[in-house]
């Protein structure tokens, strides 16, 4: 009998294992709807059916121990297994799952990315977040001909809707416009509660701002209130070059940072953690650069949507995460809201950016092979090769991307679930294809390596959606599998239902989480007090 690939730990040594401060990860791989409908605080959500691919751009280092939360004991072994063979050395498993966790006593949390959710509640009861309500907007405006209205969210939700006559200032890069806003008044939005709040109260305490007001529940609220979104109008900013943040500014947000307890970093600090290959996070958060320049190699993401989706993104507790930026002040402040979070090693690299440096030679430790003798059709000779008798088209994207665009005839199934699918139906092959590339040469692995005759799309459903006529979208009856979370505001037929519900489940956030255990010392429950 072999060795099994991981050791088993209860609820109640997870929890001790938390207390210590050591570095570790619990990684729930089950899909996230089923990880949507209930998880543990602080789990990050890797789902089997793109566990290699998140793995390796989340965990940065191969030794620090992983906890694996799932229901199934084969799908964990699975998963495990997959672990390994990328070099992860210290894999664990939750005994009973998240139902071995609530029999203990622990809660599970519904959603996703509960932890800034959680702490955007706080700031938004916090008393220093002033709001209006959608009903009141109008007169709000028509009063203020100076007032500057800002959409928090990064540009691709902005361009879906917003409110009228909004522009796109997301995340933390308010910074550079507040030279050209002055004292006039600003309000702001977001999709429901935890941005727009966060962004208020960063303006207002670290710009010493009075004139920043909310539009409660964002645009959940707006739509709930009976009123449209908008497409952004040609005001909106372009994407051309921003304007720096002032001097004094910056001078200001950096001193209020260091005061709450964010640190800083020189050069050489960095370049000896890169030489020494320390297990350590590395994002650059400035809004102004959308892809890497040359040379950079540290990860990019904004700085609202770090703090956003910390949880997934630095899914390892307890490592050093060292933050950079175009200096305009985004990497304090987003250091700042990571430290009410819980996540106490974080600090500023100042003087210096990602390209000065050789990056550590496992930024992105963990590796996965999906080499196999796959054939690679162009998708006309997919296409040919699907319409035989005896083959299957399946299309392994998530199930919101399938209900929006795959090819005519194409069954949805995800990579979790695929060998059962094919074991059902026996085809002589079985032609895969999918919007994400990544999943869908994995999941063709999958099948060459259990003996199945598999060719691989290329190009996937971006090629395939070339060819005239030969693409379909799904509508709700579809019988696909519910594998993804979609956001409250997805455009499903239930929108202003889901959209109620994700409020009052938002508003309740704070009875819910009371003494968590997984709750890391330092989370503000009262951010007043820092700043």
């Amino acid at each position: 009998m072999k060795d099994p690939l991981f050791a088993e730990i209860s609820a109640r040594e997870l929890v001790a294992l938390a207390g210590t401060g050591a570095p570790h990860a619990v990684i729930d791989t089950r899909e996230q709807a089923v990880f949507g409908a209930g998880h543990m605080l602080y789990a990050s959500n890797m789902p089997l059916s793109r566990l290699e691919l998140l793995a390796s751009d989340r965990i940065p280092c191969l030794d620090v121990p992983l906890i694996l939360v799932d229901a199934d004991p084969s799908r964990t072994e699975l998963a495990a297994g997959r672990l390994a063979a990328m070099g992860f050395t210290d894999i664990r498993v939750l005994a009973g799952g998240a139902s071995g966790w609530q029999e203990e006593g622990y809660r599970l949390h519904i959603g996703t990315n509960v932890p800034s959710k959680l702490l955007g509640e706080y700031v938004a009861h916090s008393g220093d977040v002033k709001l209006i309500r959608p009903e009141e907007f109008p007169d709000f405006v028509a009063a203020r001909p100076d007032l500057a209205i800002w959409d928090c969210r990064p540009r691709g939700e902005f361009e879906a809707g917003t409110l009228p006559g909004a522009e796109n200032v997301p995340g933390t890069s308010w910074t550079s416009r507040l030279g050209t806003q002055n004292d006039n008044p600003i309000i702001v939005t977001c999709a429901g509660r935890t941005r727009g709040a966060i962004a208020v109260a960063s303006i207002a305490r670290f710009a010493g701002l009075e004139n920043v007001t909310w539009v409660e529940d964002g645009l959940a609220g707006w739509t709930l209130s009976g009123r449209e979104t908008v497409a952004p109008s040609s005001s909106a900013p372009s994407k051309g070059e921003p304007a720096r943040a002032s001097g004094k500014l910056r001078d200001r947000i950096r001193a209020m940072a260091l005061s709450a307890g964010v640190t800083t970093v020189e050069a050489s600090e960095v370049q000896d953690l890169c030489a020494q290959d320390a297990c350590a996070y590395y994002f650059n958060v400035s809004t102004k650069t959308e892809a890497a320049p040359k040379g950079a190699w540290a990860r990019r993401v904004a700085g609202g949507q770090l703090v956003q989706t910390a949880d997934d993104v630095i899914p390892v507790r307890n490592l050093p995460v060292i933050l950079f930026d175009d200096r305009d002040g985004e990497a304090f402040i987003a250091a700042f809201w990571l430290l009410q979070l819980g996540y106490h090693r974080v600090s500023v690299a100042e003087g210096c950016s990602d390209q000065d440096f050789v990056p550590p030679p496992k930024a992105g430790a963990g590796t996965y092979s999906v080499e196999t003798s796959t054939a690679l059709l162009d998708p006309i000779a997919a296409r040919n090769l699907a319409n035989k008798s005896d083959s299957m088209l399946v299309d392994v994207s998530s199930r919101m991307q399938y209900l929006a665009s795959h090819p005519k005839g194409a069954l949805h199934c995800n990579r979790t679930s695929l060998g059962k699918l094919v074991d059902a139906n026996r085809p002589a092959v079985v032609v895969i294809t999918g919007h994400d590339l990544g999943v869908a040469r994995l999941a063709a692995a999958d099948l060459v390596e259990a003996g199945q005759k598999t060719a691989l799309v290329a190009g996937g459903n971006r090629a395939w959606a070339e060819i005239p006529d030969e693409t379909d979208a799904g509508d709700p009856t579809t019988p696909v599998e519910i594998d993804d979370y979609p956001p409250p505001d997805a455009p499903l037929p239930d929108k202003n239902e889901r959209l109620r519900a994700y409020i009052e489940w938002e508003l309740a956030l704070i009875e819910l989480s009371q003494d968590d255990p997984l709750e890391p010392p330092g989370f503000a429950r009262d951010f007043r007090q820092i700043l």
